[in-house]
Parts: structure tokens; sequence; C-alpha cells
């Protein structure tokens, strides 16, 4: 900058960086480290929220006079997270419904006439003719000549 300052120096000032220097020691590795410690010391920027501070030394601070030490602040260490209760064990699945049995056959109402297996049967019993669309009957048997008429003598 024009007014001699540094932005690494700035930043370091402010709380925003680390000091770090590899290799040869720089030309500005002494104002960098200084511009660090202050930051640290008064908490700035990222500092703030350090709970331990301590690092291994720059090469710089390590030829420095010894200071007396930063109070550090020791947290709580967390406590681990309580177990997951176990999840409810699967509701077992109900029976499967039973099939149920076939309907029976309906009996004849008592005024229709008792069903036999042919019209030859029901002939034999004095029963038919049955007109198709007024004898419920009608649909017992087999119309073969699609007069409309079952069961003709």
């Amino acid at each position: 900058m024009q007014d001699g300052r540094l932005v690494n120096e700035l930043m370091l000032a402010g709380g925003y960086s680390r000091e770090s220097t590899s290799g040869d020691a720089s030309t500005y590795q002494a104002r960098f480290a200084a511009a660090q410690r202050q930051a640290r010391d008064s908490k700035a920027g990222l500092w703030q929220s350090c709970v331990n501070t301590s690092r291994p030394k720059t090469r710089v601070e390590a030829s420095e006079p010894k200071q007396e030490p930063h109070e550090t602040r020791h947290e709580p260490k967390p406590q681990p997270p309580a177990p997951r209760p176990k999840p409810p064990a699967p509701k077992p699945e109900p029976p499967a419904p039973k099939p149920e049995p076939p309907a029976p056959k309906p009996e004849p109402k008592p005024d229709l006439d008792p069903r036999f297996g042919t019209c030859k049967e029901a002939n034999a019993h004095g029963y038919g003719p049955y007109t198709r669309g007024i004898d419920p009957e009608y649909d017992w048997y087999q119309d073969r000549d699609h007069d409309g008429l079952v069961c003709e003598r």
C-alpha cells in the first residue's frame, strides 16, 4: 500500500489469518508474527472463538524472549450422544381371511314348481310347459326350438 502497510499484516492484525512463512525467513516475518501476536492477545477476529491458541512457534517467536503464557480456557468435553432407542418391532400381519364357502344354491320359492334335471322329468311329474317372460321356471330348461316355450308336451 502507498502508506507502507502490507495487506498481509493488516489481515494478521485483524485476526483474519495466521502467519505462515515457509522456507527461508521472510523480510517481513517479524512484523507478521508481531501482528498475529497482537490480534491473538486482543482476541480479534478469528482469535475470539479460539479455545486453545497454542501452536508450534515460528522461528522468530522461538528466538524472542519467553513471555508469560496466555490464560487458556478449557471447555468441558462434549458428552457422547445418547444411544438411539431401537425402533419398535414391526407388528405381525393379521392372518389372511379364510375363503368363504360357496353360497348354497337357492331353494325354489314355494310358489315355483320343483326343479327337475330335464323337461321329461318335469312332464312326468305333471309340470310344464313354461313360457318365456312369464314363468321363472323357463330359465331352468333349454328352449331348443326358440319358440318361447320349454317343457312342451
